[in-house]
């Protein structure tokens, strides 16, 4: 059975984090986070359920109670907001496509890693409606890696007809794409097809990377 500290690690190492950034997220050193790792300290009860929720499992999952974490996709980093990285804008909308980077005049920024930011262009949105629970709740903030396609089953930033972007899962077919809320209760499963990308249009305007959630 694998230890607090062996899950702590595999899930960090599985975000592509570093030790100083997950200190950083949880407001410790990096050696408190080598301590656990190398199971010389065990994380607090508080500590453990910022942990759980920073990469969406369960305190039973960190404890060993349960051998597999929940099913959310692991692609997206369930992150506490940090400072001195880089800032991005947070929309709440977008009307015509890919934002512009260079522009200031957003109401609302946040800071994402250095080590983040030097993968790609980046912007943010916040999440409105109930459509992606348990994955994604109302009033999340999500991080959107900027690019034109993602893989299966991974979530994205959707502009369809020029409207305000969604974020949902996308899967690909042969006759267009499907586009999936994880509340199948609130958001059907929702078909587009070649003819509808190209008139609608409906444009993957990128990759959701990372959340940020009030703990």
């Amino acid at each position: 059975m694998s230890t607090i500290g062996q899950r702590i690690k595999e899930l960090r190492l599985g975000h592509n984090m570093t030790g100083y950034e997950l200190g950083l997220k949880l407001n410790i050193t990096r050696n408190a986070v080598s301590q656990w790792e190398t199971n010389k300290r065990v994380p607090t009860s508080t500590m453990l359920t910022q942990i759980a929720k920073l990469f969406n499992v369960t305190t039973d999952y960190l404890l060993g109670r349960e051998e597999i974490p929940n099913d959310t996709k692991s692609e997206i980093n369930y992150a506490i907001p940090l400072t001195g990285g880089v800032r991005i804008p947070v929309l709440g909308s977008i009307v015509a496509g890919i934002p512009n980077t260079a522009v200031t005049d957003y109401d609302e920024w946040i800071e994402i890693s250095q080590s983040l930011a030097m993968r790609g262009e980046y912007f943010a949105l916040r999440i409105k409606g109930d459509s992606m629970e348990p994955t994604l709740f109302d009033s999340d903030i999500v991080v959107i890696r900027q690019q034109p396609d993602v893989e299966d089953g991974e979530i994205a930033a959707v502009s369809i007809a020029g409207n305000e972007a969604t974020i949902k899962r996308i899967y690909h077919r042969s006759d267009g794409i499907d586009i999936v809320g994880d509340n199948v209760r609130a958001f059907p499963r929702m078909f587009y097809s070649n003819h509808d990308i190209a008139t609608l249009p409906v444009r993957i305007m990128g990759k959701a990377v990372e959340v940020r959630r009030d703990l």
